[in-house]
């Protein structure tokens, strides 16, 4: 079995192709407005990028602790992007799975 060598990472250029990759998903997972389906208005929206959807979280997670009712913990980070800008990111993945936390969130708030 080959073993593959170690690659020096610049932790700064890492840090900023992983920004970018971020941006490239979200801009990627923004919704076409110019075409609406029957179920565009159950769809959750989904967040823009990581700090809006740390801020959705952290907002939804206000609300059910002012409601005082417990819900599952929100999908986490992933830790895992190689900041290439891949089809198929975690990131994209991420975006999917906190809307749809968030959406679920937010039906249960509006019952109350």
């Amino acid at each position: 079995m080959k073993r593959v060598p170690d690659l020096a990472i610049d932790p700064d250029r890492h840090a900023a192709s992983h920004l970018e990759c971020i941006q490239a998903v979200a801009i990627r997972l923004r919704p076409d407005t110019s075409t609406k389906s029957m179920n565009d208005d159950q769809q959750s929206p989904l967040p823009a990028n990581a700090c809006q959807a740390r801020q959705w979280i952290a907002d939804l997670r206000a609300q059910l602790a002012q409601a005082d009712i417990l819900f599952r913990d929100p999908p986490e980070e992933p830790t895992s992007c190689c900041g290439r800008g891949c089809n198929g990111c975690v990131w994209e993945g991420y975006f999917q799975a906190v809307g749809y936390w968030c959406g679920q969130v937010r039906q249960i708030v509006l019952k109350l």
